[in-house]
Order: structure tokens, then C-alpha cells, then sequence
């Protein structure tokens, strides 16, 4: 079974600026990488990609710069054309709504502040390992955490998948974003040799969840359905 988001039907009141400008540097640091031979690469990914044995060492020493720029260059590195895509593209059909509640700046910082509890989560569960970790999927998995808190019953038109038999459908948010979690957490326990970050991807959900409920609280946003179109009321 394999489910594909397409798009949301829900509207949003400006344009998500700071998402395109996160998709945008994320391309152009990808097509850095592509530029480098592949040996200069390798020690560029090594030398600024976030790597739990030596986050754990510069918390330590408390080297809280060498800390924030690793976290940084990492959410923007990707590590192939299927990983980058399919990040931006989540990021492309959930980020315009988060942005629209939460401001674009307050947007930006939350996105950071995902990807970095993403990844200390993941260091929390792989304290040894000198695996680089990279890509924005921690602070994307924030996005979605906090779209199921903001925007539970939005629609999402959705490619359903069962074999080789292709179909549409709409899944509301919040069962979407609740199949999503779980297959994350199912995925973490069970493949626990994989290469995908999962516990990145609860780390940063959980994130979301957290930070979707603080802005919801302050700034609540009411939808309500009828004949399949989406009412915004402030």
C-alpha cells in the first residue's frame, strides 16, 4: 500500500514566502553537492553533516557554535534526487498552512527548532554512531506534526496505491498525518539497521505536535466543511 499526498484542500490567507525560500536553498545546497567530486564530498558530509558521537562531544565541551552550524548545514543537505524530492514535496503541500498560522519568521525558526529536536532525538536513541545524518526530514516531520494539531479535518487528496491498481482519494489530516507517525514508529523499531533517520522523523513530529498546540492556543483557526469547500473563519 503506498499513499502519496497530492495537495490540501484548504486556503491560506498569504503566500508561503518562507517555504519556497526553504525549498529554494535546499536545491541550490543539493546542487553544491553535486558539483563536488565525490571523495570531496564524502568529507564535506563528514565533516559538517550531524553526527551523534560527536554531538555528544561538543555538548561536552559545550562547543554550542560547532552544535548550531551542524544542525544547520544538515537540515539542507540531502543525500540523492528521491530523497529531496520527496522532502520538498511534503514540505510543498503541508508548509504553505503552518506558515499562514504561525508567521513567516515564527515559520522559519520552527523549522529549525524541529530539525534540531529531530536530530537529538536520534542521537538520544544512536549515542555511538558515526553515521552522518542528513536532510530536512526531522524539521519536515515538524511541519506535519503541527498540521495535524492545526489542521486536523483538512482534506487531503491523496494517490492510493494497492498492487499495480492507482486511485484517489481524500484522507483527512489528521488520519493521514496519524498513518504517517505510526508507519515511522513501526518502521523505527522494526528496521532498526536502516539508513532513514525514523527516530529524526518522530523526534521532529512530536516537535510539531508541541509547538502546533502553543500556536493554536494563542491563534485559534476555525474551518468548517460544506459541499467539499472550506469556509475561513478568524
Amino acid at each position: 500500500m503506498f499513499l502519496l499526498p497530492l495537495r490540501d484542500i484548504n486556503p491560506t490567507r498569504k503566500a508561503p514566502i518562507m517555504t519556497y525560500v526553504i525549498i529554494l536553498v535546499s536545491f541550490l545546497a543539493f546542487f553544491f553537492e553535486l558539483s563536488m567530486p565525490k571523495g570531496t564530498l564524502q568529507m564535506f558530509i563528514q565533516t559538517h553533516a550531524f553526527v551523534p558521537a560527536k554531538f555528544w562531544h561538543m555538548v561536552k565541551v559545550f562547543d554550542l557554535w560547532g552544535i548550531l552550524s551542524m544542525i544547520l548545514f544538515s537540515t539542507f543537505l540531502h543525500g540523492g534526487w528521491m530523497h529531496i524530492i520527496g522532502n520538498m514535496w511534503f514540505l510543498y503541500v503541508f508548509g504553505d498552512n503552518v506558515e499562514d498560522a504561525m508567521g513567516h519568521h515564527v515559520y522559519l525558526l520552527f523549522y529549525l527548532f524541529a530539525s534540531a529536536v529531530g536530530m537529538i532525538v536520534h542521537a538520544m536513541i544512536f549515542p555511538t554512531s558515526n553515521m552522518p545524518l542528513i536532510g530536512g526530514s526531522a524539521a519536515i516531520s515538524g511541519v506535519l506534526g503541527a498540521y495535524m494539531v492545526l489542521f486536523p479535518a483538512s482534506p487531503i487528496e491523496t494517490l492510493f496505491i494497492i498492487g499495480i491498481f492507482p486511485m484517489t482519494v481524500y484522507i483527512s489530516a489528521y488520519w493521514y498525518l496519524f498513518y504517517w507517525i505510526l508507519l515511522q514508529l513501526v518502521s523505527g523499531i522494526v528496521d532498526v539497521m536502516s539508513p532513514v533517520a525514523y527516530w529524526a522523523h518522530v523526534g521532529g513530529f512530536l516537535a510539531g505536535l508541541w509547538i502546533g498546540a502553543v500556536v493554536k492556543s494563542h491563534r485559534p483557526t476555525r474551518y468548517r466543511f460544506y459541499s467539499d469547500r472550506i469556509y475561513y473563519y478568524r
